[in-house]
């Protein structure tokens, strides 16, 4: 049993490696991409997210740990972490965001998106108090959106040499008509850099976001029993690639000249996972079974919480019966290697 347990983890952990490192890369020499096709996968991922967290992680951390405690313990790890998870993507990293483009706002409000596109809003010149505080408000929700879109994986733009996105002139549409009057040339080196300085911060902000839930999700597939470490193994290379992916267009974005530098942040993303297995496997060798289980419980909850995002990400726009129906495919897949596992 142990063999098997160890066979399967040696050939995860490089499969997985390459799932990231392939998926981020894409980018760089795919000028286009299906969107249909990327939020069916990332709809079909949801599912296999959802089965995984549920039917086995968390169903057998609570049948080892209500052996020990009363208390549904299982359960409670579970939501720490959807909750934790919940404030630092939905709280934390928009905040960081808005902030990183605050700073690099001229005295005139630079508005840049994800794709270095740029607009300003009013520079003090309206006498409409009103009016320039819906604009404000406008800014912080574009800007917010952004950030979640951004983290989601939401790849609503196709890449362009320019990198600017046809969905983002649409989602700005309202913007610059009700700011007409405010226009500007954004031509201009100083903003241009700046720009570019707000695009690579934000980039960085994903990579180290996405970072953190490859590492969660590697720990998970390092302490996995003979029981989860198939479903965990199909859940994690479902979503490392389309989140290696939505890295890959950031970066390309964000540093379109330094393939150098794309490459070494791609690997380094790729890594992750495989390091967090690691990490995992040698705490299942040195940890109890109270320990290990409460572990998996938490982990859980980053389960969950991936799958949330990847159903809000993913069911936007047009097909969503199809979209639908690959989410219920997915849980129905992790259902079924339940009878197995």
């Amino acid at each position: 049993m142990k063999s098997t347990i160890v066979i399967l983890k040696s050939i995860g952990i490089p499969i997985i490696f390459l799932f990231g490192v392939v998926g981020g890369l894409i980018p760089i020499k795919i000028a286009k991409y299906s969107q249909l096709y990327l939020s069916i996968g990332e709809a079909f991922a949801a599912g296999i997210f959802l089965g995984g967290g549920l039917v086995h992680m968390l169903s057998d951390a609570n049948e080892t740990l209500s052996k020990y405690y009363d208390y549904p313990v299982a359960a409670l790890c579970c939501c720490v972490t959807f909750l934790f998870l919940l404030f630092l993507e939905q709280a934390l990293v928009p905040y960081l965001v808005f902030k990183v483009r605050k700073i690099y706002q001229s005295q005139e409000p630079l508005l840049v998106d994800q794709t270095g596109s740029i607009q300003k809003g009013s520079s003090g010149t309206s006498t409409d108090e009103d009016e320039g505080e819906d604009e404000d408000k406008n800014s912080k929700e574009n800007l917010l959106s952004d950030a979640f879109d951004s983290r989601d994986g939401k790849n609503k733009n196709s890449l362009n040499k320019s990198g600017t996105g046809h969905h983002d002139h649409h989602r700005n549409h309202h913007h610059h008509h009700h700011h007409h009057h405010h226009h500007h040339d954004f031509s201009s080196p100083k903003n241009n850099k700046k720009a570019s300085i707000s695009t690579k911060l934000i980039s960085f902000i994903l990579f180290v976001s996405l970072s953190f839930h490859s590492l969660l999700a590697g720990m998970s597939f390092g302490i996995a029993t003979r029981k989860e470490i198939i479903p965990i193994l199909v859940a994690i290379l479902s979503h490392k690639a389309s989140a290696a992916f939505s890295l890959g267009v950031s970066l390309v974005r964000a540093y379109d000249k330094k393939l150098k530098f794309i490459i070494s942040e791609v690997l380094v993303f790729s890594l992750t996972t495989p390091i967090g297995s690691i990490i995992g496997w040698v705490m299942s060798d040195y940890s109890g079974e109270k320990i290990i289980n409460v572990f998996l419980a938490l982990a859980s909850g980053s389960f969950l919480f991936v799958s949330m995002i990847e159903i809000r990400s993913s069911f936007d726009g047009n097909s969503l019966a199809i979209k639908t129906f690959a989410t219920i495919l997915g849980f129905t897949v992790m259902a079924i290697l339940a009878i197995w596992s």
